[in-house]
């Protein structure tokens, strides 16, 4: 979502400044519609809050409290561009594999609620064959498996 990688070290933002560049954004939308046509809907999602979790930690080290401030802003950018407003973490929150992917409670398990259908053997073969149908070298097997281990909290 808009802002979350904006979030990171390398780009050591705050959050006001990434909510005025969303704000850049919804200008600019607004600024290119023709005045014959009638101006698009616009629906500015706030993310859910980051946190500095699992293998992303780094990149995202003091995100936690910098994500929780996002909401208010954006809101902000939405009243003064006119664009509708939802804040995404009222619904769902991140995952503490990397902390910045959206997951469901319970989302990481199969369906008969154990950890190996969802992030098993399957999820290999998967990837390999996404990257057979696009000529691309597959991943060793080797860094699928620990991948795989990762996902199911092993690692």
């Amino acid at each position: 979502m808009l802002g979350t990688n904006d979030l990171t070290r390398k780009f050591s933002l705050n959050p006001t400044e990434i909510a005025l560049g969303v704000g850049a954004l919804l200008f600019t939308i607004k600024s290119l519609v023709p005045p014959w046509t009638n101006a698009p809907k616009l629906l500015l999602i706030c993310p859910a809050p980051a946190i500095s979790s699992g293998w992303q930690a780094p990149l995202f080290d003091g995100a936690d409290g910098k994500a929780r401030q996002m909401a208010p802003l954006y809101k902000w950018q939405a009243d003064r561009y006119g664009a509708a407003f939802f804040d995404a973490g009222t619904v769902v929150k991140v995952s503490p594999l990397d902390g910045v992917t959206i997951r469901e409670p319970g989302a990481s398990r199969g369906p008969s609620g154990d950890r190996s259908t969802a992030c098993g053997r399957r999820r290999s073969v998967t990837v390999r064959r996404r990257c057979r149908r696009r000529n691309a070298r597959p991943p060793p097997k080797r860094a699928l498996l620990l991948f795989d281990r990762v996902r199911r909290g092993a690692a």
